[in-house]
């Protein structure tokens, strides 16, 4: 019997094709009570688990009793738990090999190469191995992995480099997706760059899965689909999820297992090569799915053509829900305005009670360079701050802004609208009269501290808000259930255990305070439920 220790399922093929040639019957099991119903004589590879510690202890006689010969797959866990609950057996082993590091899924690799060649705009990414499977293809080139949930601004941000790539993650929301792929345009980027998970199809681009098959998983599916050495075409296959469901296919079709051993066994085909001859000949481009085509986004089509009409990009960014990119496009609108005042006059008006007037005021650092017009554009900001909106909410962000307007730079901003947004949360009683204004000051520090990354600080400000805002306002009020459902989507980037009981109730409080059309209630939902489903 041999050991092969520290294993990973990512080397199991790479065994299996070892010992083939010589053992062409040999099998692969995950379940160790099924030594006792083995071909005598047979070569297995067994990948236990600590359930059948147990068994291997008290019934290890089978292994002689049948003449087999076992290679045990085991990674350091299982090897150290085999050694102390099925002392007996572990005691039977004869050779230790150590297996070599892990590696990225060759299939992962084989994917990614087939679809660089094909330039796409953009490869979509789902499962892990992402960073391995990039180098092992593109080992001189570097990644970069920026989230989705970043400033509108910094997520547009140009590389440094041209040639590196872009990976963009967070991407749990359809305003996530679309506001990168606005960004996208915004560089004018056309490939190199990897979408991760997105929460939906993305027209047009090829979708590549990292995450291989568990080797339990696709065992069962084979079996059941009626093949006799399941374990053996999971381990050839390389628990690539895609071959294995055109195993099962074929296998159902009664193509037996050892013509599938062979076609498995074949050697990849370069990329100009054609392997018409076997069921795998199109992989591994068979491999590489493609959502289809939808409608193109006006915005990101504006963008693409290069456009000059930002106050339209603004505008409709701020419609399709996306506050912070309408802000970013009305202040470099605002910027190239002759008359200060009354193109600041026209977004007030236009733009009353929504959010993208907060976002507005914080990205104002473009008026810096603008000559002229000051005077008229502070008194609209005053004015701003003392009617439409109220003033101890948007104290900061009016300070900000002017902060900015004369020359401040960002850092320099946030950190002065940071400190005073802390100063008067801190002051004690100064809000105990108005528990609405405190729970809009900790969703507006949350929502700062968070743009930043700095998630643990943006969840205690979120909690603070969210425990009072239901407690001092209702389940009702709209300010609980967004305070509520920010909460939760913060707990979840820090993978709490609470995030999914937060989603819960932020789901029920989202239903309940938000009216069906709400842009924000058909923003945040589908986001909730998914923590709420992980």
């Amino acid at each position: 019997m041999i050991l092969v220790d520290k294993a990973t399922p990512l080397r199991l093929g790479e065994l299996v094709r070892g010992l083939v040639p010589e053992h062409p019957d040999l099998d692969v099991e995950v379940d160790a009570t099924r030594l006792a119903v083995a071909k005598e004589g047979q070569l297995v590879v067994l990948v236990p688990n600590l359930d059948h510690a147990v068994w291997l202890n008290t019934e290890r006689p089978v292994v002689a009793q049948r003449r087999l010969s076992v290679v045990l797959f085991c990674d350091e866990a299982t090897s150290k738990g085999l050694a102390q609950r099925a002392p007996d057996f572990f005691h039977w082993i004869s050779h230790r090999v150590e297996c070599p590091p892990a590696v990225a899924p060759a299939f992962a690799v084989a994917r990614l190469r087939a679809a660089m060649l094909t330039r796409p705009s953009a490869i979509v990414w789902r499962g892990k191995h992402l960073e391995e499977t990039f180098h092992a293809v593109r080992s001189h080139r570097r990644l970069e992995l920026r989230p989705a949930d970043l400033r509108y601004a910094t997520l547009a941000q140009r590389q440094a480099s041209a040639t590196d790539w872009i990976a963009f993650d967070r991407l749990d929301s359809p305003l996530a997706l679309r506001r990168v792929r606005w960004a996208l345009a915004e560089m004018g980027r056309r490939g190199r760059v990897f979408l991760v998970d997105p929460c939906d199809e993305v027209p047009d681009l090829p979708v590549l899965e990292g995450t291989p098959s568990s080797l339990r998983a696709a065992i069962d599916a084979l079996r059941s689909a009626g093949s006799r050495r399941p374990g053996q075409l999971a381990a050839l296959a390389d628990l690539d999820p895609v071959r294995t469901r055109q195993l099962q296919e074929r296998v159902r079709a009664g193509v037996d297992d050892t013509s599938l051993k062979y076609d498995l066994l074949e050697p990849p085909a370069s990329a100009g090569e054609s392997r018409q001859s076997t069921p795998f000949a199109t992989l591994p481009f068979g491999g590489i799915r493609r959502a289809p085509g939808g409608s193109p986004d006006p915005v990101e089509a504006l963008l693409r053509a290069r456009t000059t009409e930002l106050r339209l990009v603004a505008d409709l960014a701020n419609e399709a829900g996306d506050p912070d990119a309408a802000a970013t496009y009305a202040a470099r609108w605002l910027a190239a305005q002759p008359d200060l005042g009354a193109a600041l006059s026209s977004l007030v008006t236009a733009w009353s009670g929504g959010n993208a007037l907060r976002w507005l005021v914080v990205d104002l650092a473009t008026l810096a360079d603008v000559k002229g017009s000051r005077e008229a554009a502070t008194t609209l900001l005053d004015d701003l701050v003392a009617g439409d909106l109220d003033r101890v909410v948007h104290r900061v962000p009016w300070r900000l802004a002017q902060g900015r307007f004369l020359g401040d730079t960002l850092p320099e901003a946030e950190r002065s609208s940071e400190a005073l947004l802390r100063k008067t949360l801190g002051e004690p009683g100064s809000l105990a009269r108005y528990p609405k204004q405190e729970a809009q000051l900790c969703a507006e520090l949350g929502a700062l501290v968070r743009g930043q990354g700095r998630y643990a600080e943006a969840e205690s400000f979120l909690d603070r808000g969210a425990v009072l805002a239901a407690e001092k306002l209702g389940e009702s009020d709209p300010l609980t259930a967004t305070l509520w459902s920010s909460l939760a989507q913060v707990r979840a980037q820090l993978h709490r255990d609470d995030a999914r009981p937060t989603a819960e109730r932020a789901i029920r409080l989202v239903t309940r305070a938000l009216p069906a059309d709400d842009p924000r209630r058909a923003e945040d939902l589908p986001v909730l439920e998914r923590i709420a489903s992980s």
